[in-house]
């Protein structure tokens, strides 16, 4: 399934990448112990999102996902996928229309912890 990976730990671009669902899949990009699957607004459609579960526990997370008013939303590594599920309650991967939506509101700021700068989610919203 196809899906946009950010990569906040190493400072990468996203990425469009095709991935198996399948949970191993979901930690070895998230690069954690615990994952969660979120639904969230990003501008004014919604999304899956695989997250980190236990990132806001960690001391200092790097900020992944802010809302319109810059307020952290999500930490860690992201993967984003549609909002449908199949029938079994299998994610579903992106259209090309859907990744493009998404990289649009993919933003390059900068942080007073980091500043240098990385890739953010901005527009993401409960």
């Amino acid at each position: 399934m196809q899906v946009i990976y950010l990569n906040v730990n190493a400072n990468k671009a996203p990425e469009k990448l095709n991935i198996k669902d399948e949970l191993q899949n979901y930690y070895n990009l998230i690069e954690c112990n615990s994952i969660d699957i979120v639904r969230r607004k990003i501008g004014k459609r919604y999304f899956n999102i695989i997250c980190d579960d236990e990132g806001m526990l960690v001391d200092g997370p790097k900020i992944s996902a802010i809302s319109n008013l810059g307020e952290v939303r999500l930490v860690g590594n992201l993967v984003i996928c549609s909002d449908m599920v199949t029938e079994d309650g299998d994610l579903v991967g992106l259209s090309d229309e859907e990744a493009e939506y998404i990289r649009q509101r993919i933003e390059f700021l900068y942080t007073r912890k980091y500043p240098q700068g990385y890739y953010i989610l901005t527009q993401c919203e409960y």
